[in-house]
C-alpha cells in the first residue's frame, strides 16, 4: 500500500463517515432516504423495504442499511431478502441495475408486507450534540479503515504467494504462467461481452482486473489498475469500463461479511441467507457489469487519466 492511497484515500472514508453521522443526527439522511426510496418504489415497482435498503446501502453501507430494515427482515419475502443481500454487493451507480437483476433471478411470487414506507422507523440517534455525532462517526469509521488495511496486507501477501507458487510450478513443466494470466483467461468472456475494444490485449487486461476484483477485492484491482496506468498498459476506454466494472463489493470475501450481518440480525432465516449468498454475489457482479456496459455505450471516446494527475475532461461524452 503506497503513500497516496494510505494517507489520502483512506482518510476520506473517515471524513465521509463523520459527515454521514452528522447528517443522521440532524435527520437529513433519514429525510433523503425516505424520499429516494419512495421515488425508487414508484419508478421500479419495488416494495418499501427493499427500496429503503437499496438507498441506504448507497449512503450508509450494507451493514447500516440492513440494520435499518432489521424489524422488517423477519417478515420479508424471499425476493425482498435477495434484493437486500444483493445491495450489499453493489454500489451507488448500480442501484437500479441491482434491483432489475435481483427480480429477474428471484421474482416476487409471495405477498409482501412491506409495501408502506410509513411502517419503517429509523433507530433513534444516541448522540446528544453535533460534535459528539462527528466524533462517533469518525471512531466508527476507523474500524472500517483498519479492516481495509488488514485485508489489503493479507490479500497482497496472498496474491504474491499464489503468483510465486504458480510461476514456480509453471517453470517446472516449462509453462509461462502466473496468477494474473489465470485471472485473464478465466474472466476473458466477461471482459469481451463488456465490449471494451477489439484489441485482444486490452480485453485481457480488463479481464485480469475483473478477476482480481471478484476473487480478492476491489482495492487490489484498483491498485493493479494504477500500476497498469503508470506503465501505459491501458487505453482510455479500457480504463473507463474497468472503473465501472470494478466499482462494487461483489467478491468472495464479502460473502462472509454479508452472512455475518444478516444472520446476526435474523438468525431464524439462516438457511435462506446461506442458500442465497453465492447467487446474490453473482447478481451484484452482473449489476456492476451492466453499469459498465451503459458507460461504454454512452462514452464513445475516453481519454485515460493517470493517477495523481488533475486532468479535466477525462471522458469525452
Amino acid at each position: 500500500m503506497d503513500g497516496p492511497f494510505g494517507f489520502t484515500s483512506l482518510p476520506m472514508i473517515i471524513f465521509f463517515g463523520s459527515i454521514c453521522s452528522l447528517l443522521y443526527y440532524y435527520g437529513i439522511i433519514q429525510w433523503i432516504l425516505i424520499r429516494l426510496a419512495i421515488l425508487l418504489q414508484y419508478t421500479m415497482g419495488t416494495t418499501a423495504g427493499e427500496s429503503l435498503n437499496s438507498m441506504a446501502s448507497v449512503f450508509l453501507g450494507p451493514t447500516e442499511a440492513a440494520i435499518l430494515c432489521q424489524s422488517a427482515l423477519r417478515t420479508m419475502t424471499e425476493s425482498e431478502v435477495f434484493t437486500m443481500m444483493t445491495a450489499g454487493f453493489s454500489n451507488v451507480m448500480s442501484a437500479p441495475a441491482l434491483i432489475t437483476v435481483s427480480k429477474l433471478m428471484t421474482p416476487e411470487i409471495q405477498h409482501s408486507k412491506q409495501k408502506d414506507m410509513k411502517t419503517f422507523r429509523f433507530p433513534q440517534c444516541t448522540e446528544t450534540s453535533a460534535l459528539e455525532s462527528i466524533s462517533n462517526g469518525a471512531i466508527q469509521t476507523v474500524r472500517i479503515i483498519f479492516s481495509i488495511i488488514a485485508n489489503l496486507i493479507v490479500y497482497v501477501a496472498f496474491v504474491t504467494f499464489i503468483d510465486t507458487s504458480i510461476h514456480w510450478l509453471g517453470e517446472c513443466v516449462g509453462w509461462d504462467i502466473s496468477f494474473d494470466k489465470l485471472m485473464s483467461w478465466a474472466f476473458y468472456p466477461v471482459a469481451y461481452i463488456l465490449g471494451v475494444t477489439e484489441n485482444h490485449d486490452q480485453t485481457m487486461k480488463l479481464a485480469q482486473l475483473i478477476g482480481l476484483k471478484t476473487v480478492l477485492n476491489e482495492f487490489i484491482a484498483y491498485q493493479k489498475m494504477q500500476d497498469m496506468l503508470l506503465n501505459g498498459e491501458l487505453e482510455g476506454r479500457t480504463q473507463m469500463i474497468a472503473i465501472f466494472a470494478c466499482c462494487g463489493y461483489s467478491n468472495f470475501s464479502q460473502i462472509g461479511q454479508e452472512l455475518g450481518i444478516f444472520i446476526g440480525l435474523c438468525p431464524k432465516r439462516t438457511k435462506s441467507f446461506v442458500s442465497m449468498a453465492v447467487r446474490t454475489l453473482i447478481a451484484g457482479a452482473i449489476s456492476c457489469f451492466m453499469t459498465a456496459c451503459v458507460a461504454g455505450a454512452i462514452v464513445s471516446d475516453a481519454t485515460g487519466c493517470l493517477p495523481a494527475k488533475n486532468i479535466e475532461n477525462c471522458l469525452n461524452v
